[in-house]
């Protein structure tokens, strides 16, 4: 805020658009989801079963992983759950998924969409995985996207504006100009 930033836009992938989903931050003004899962219980139980593994292991491997993150990092994975953040945030939201995408089935990110309480979008990209590059056109409707939010809450700020109150911020941008 010292910088004259109040609006943030989140753009996450997969993990990082879950992220992105139980982000709360009265700045946020949209964000760009990209892969979510709904969950990390049906994420691992969807992987297993294109892997055939038997539903007892999973159950087993899900609590020893459970079990495991608890103590490392200090969370349960049930509470990860993308459909209930999606219920409880209303800001703009552009969703995106590969129809073909294999470690994450589409339907996560339909039902995600379908439970999202603020104006949403969903863009489906035909042919495409997980790890696919994204088209040119998907990131210029995202560009898009971004700068009507931003528009609509006082306008899009050049890197200049941006960096005005960093010391040395523009004589960096300069120097890196100059020596290319």
């Amino acid at each position: 805020r010292t910088l004259g930033i109040v609006h943030l836009g989140l753009w996450g992938r997969s993990m990082g658009s879950v992220t992105a989903l139980g982000c709360v931050d009265p700045s946020m003004a949209g964000m760009v989801v990209d892969s979510p899962f709904t969950n990390l219980r049906d994420l691992i139980c969807d992987i297993a079963r294109k892997q055939n593994v038997p539903r007892v292991v999973t159950k087993l491997a899900l609590r020893f992983i459970n079990n495991i993150i608890k103590k490392r990092a200090g969370f349960d994975i049930d509470e990860v759950d993308s459909v209930k953040s999606a219920g409880m945030r209303w800001v703009p939201a552009l969703f995106v998924h590969g129809a073909d995408d294999a470690l994450i089935p589409l339907r996560h990110c339909e039902l995600i969409f379908s439970n999202y309480a603020g104006d949403r979008a969903l863009i489906v990209l035909d042919g495409l995985d997980h790890n696919d590059a994204r088209p040119g056109e998907f990131y210029e409707a995202a560009r898009v996207f971004f700068k009507a939010i931003f528009s609509a809450r006082g306008g899009v700020k050049t890197p200049e504006e941006l960096f005005a109150a960093v010391p040395n911020a523009n004589a960096n941008a300069n120097a890196n100009a100059n020596a290319n």
